[in-house]
């Protein structure tokens, strides 16, 4: 008997953050420091948002996501609870692509806090509803 791999398997619930997307792709996915900094991404969020990995390392968040360019996302060394309360209702945010291209995303904030320095991990996902123009 052969083990699905990864790629094989179709999740019930797509919305799950780390999940795959329907199509079996990995969700797009950044790494961020406690300043809203990115400092890793995923291939998936290069295709996303038609950026090359290293165009993004270094630059903040609001490079992607405007709406959070003012956003403290650790509050006493925790995740930012209202950002964390906004991305469990499913708020959308929206996004801006390398091309200028606007679009409506939904996000999951993950704290990977290990102690030594915070990090957390966002997870972007296109909304199904609406391109914005």
């Amino acid at each position: 008997m052969t083990m699905p791999t990864r790629r094989d398997i179709t999740l019930i619930n797509p919305g799950t953050p780390g999940a795959l997307n329907a199509g079996g792709e990995e969700p797009a996915a950044l790494s961020l420091d406690r300043n809203g900094v990115i400092y890793d991404c995923n291939k998936s969020a290069e295709e996303l948002f038609g950026f090359r990995h290293g165009d993004l390392i270094a630059h903040h968040i609001s490079l992607l996501l405007p709406q959070l360019s003012q956003t403290e996302w650790l509050q006493d060394g925790s995740p930012n609870p209202h950002l964390t309360f906004l991305c469990r209702i499913g708020q959308l945010f929206y996004a801006i692509a390398h091309d200028g291209s606007q679009f409506n995303s939904r996000l999951f904030l993950i704290d990977l806090n290990n102690g030594e320095r915070p990090q957390l991990r966002l997870i972007i996902r296109r909304a199904e509803s609406a391109q914005r123009s």
